[in-house]
């Protein structure tokens, strides 16, 4: 396809995602978007074509923002005013995002996807339970059948990205420093068990890419008196 043919789509791309990712610049916390980086786009599901939708395409990218440390609404932001800044004083972040959406422009309803370790969880309204297929799950294209566009977008920090369109969505903070010198300290963290242990497993970092959770000794676990 020529640079001529692919203009008009991509011009209506460039206008639906800076729509939708307007979506982020929550007016609390005055969080603007300042660009956006478009890193890979391909058919959705090799093409295939829903009725009264036509095909859908996936697009991977990220959202740059930036805030103003001194703006009242963000002083809430816990070591913002610590995070390093640009020349113009703004604390800069990025966050990743998937976009599936209508290949043509058609009357539809985005969908805000909130992930959960780093994978988005609306696909799971397009799959039935049949118990005489093997695997059970039946993917009816419930979504696009019905026209939806659904964005994704990270929150967590603490996840490994993955090969192929099921990546872990990251999403990268700015690093508070003092003067230059790393934070550290203890940090709280709550989860429940299901009887005494000397050994307690917990879901974090990089559980996507091992597919284990953690270990950890109760020895070194706090716990508050009641």
């Amino acid at each position: 396809m020529s640079r001529k043919d692919r203009e008009p789509r991509w011009s209506y791309s460039r206008w639906i995602l800076w729509s939708v990712l307007a979506f982020f610049a929550s007016p609390p916390t005055f969080a603007a978007v300042d660009h956006i980086e478009v890193i890979d786009r391909k058919p959705y599901q090799e093409g295939r074509v829903f009725p009264g939708a036509g095909t859908y395409e996936v697009i991977h990218g990220r959202a740059w923002f930036r805030l103003d440390p001194h703006n009242k609404a963000n002083l809430r932001i816990v070591d913002l005013n610590l995070a390093p800044r640009d020349a113009s004083g703004l604390v800069e972040f990025s966050t990743d995002f998937v976009l599936v959406r209508p290949v043509n422009a058609i009357d539809s309803t985005l969908l805000y996807d909130v992930v959960n370790r780093g994978g988005g969880v609306t696909g799971m309204l397009n799959y039935v339970i049949d118990p005489t297929q093997k695997p059970p799950f039946i993917d009816t294209g419930f979504l696009q059948r019905n026209g939806f566009s659904v964005l994704t977008s990270a929150w967590e920090w603490d996840v490994t990205p993955e090969e192929g369109d099921n990546q872990a969505l990251v999403f990268k903070p700015p690093v508070a420093s003092d003067h230059g010198h790393r934070i550290t300290g203890k940090v709280a963290n709550e989860f429940t068990v299901d009887k005494p242990a000397d050994i307690a497993s917990f879901v974090g970092i990089d559980y996507r890419r091992s597919g284990k959770a953690r270990s950890m000794s109760t020895a070194n676990i706090v716990i508050p008196s009641s």
